[in-house]
């Protein structure tokens, strides 16, 4: 429950990041960085149900949430992957532009 309660909060700074990311994006990136973002919206509010589940006693309940959280997380995190490395949307520093790595 509390490792549950540390990503709930974690989710604050990782979405202003994002949408820092999403505030430079037009076109076709700018749809999929929405649909990430409202699906990741929709995995934070299932985890916060099993979260809130789990605080008032009902543990079996608020794992199956978290599992089918955890689901689509995976359509979040593959729309996230398409934005980062298909179509490069994300964070570049000008001194690691050329590096061989």
């Amino acid at each position: 429950r509390r490792l549950l309660g540390v990503g709930l909060l974690a989710a604050l700074p990782t979405a202003v990041s994002g949408w820092a990311e999403w505030a430079s994006t037009e076109g076709a990136s700018r749809r999929v960085g929405l649909a990430h973002a409202l699906a990741n919206s929709a995995v934070l509010g299932l985890y916060v149900t099993s979260w809130v589940l789990r605080c008032r006693g009902r543990n079996g309940l608020g794992v199956a949430v978290s599992m089918t959280a955890n689901a689509g997380l995976l359509g979040a995190a593959e729309l996230g992957g398409h934005l980062t490395v298909g179509r490069k949307v994300g964070s570049r520093h000008p001194q690691f532009e050329n590096h061989p790595g």
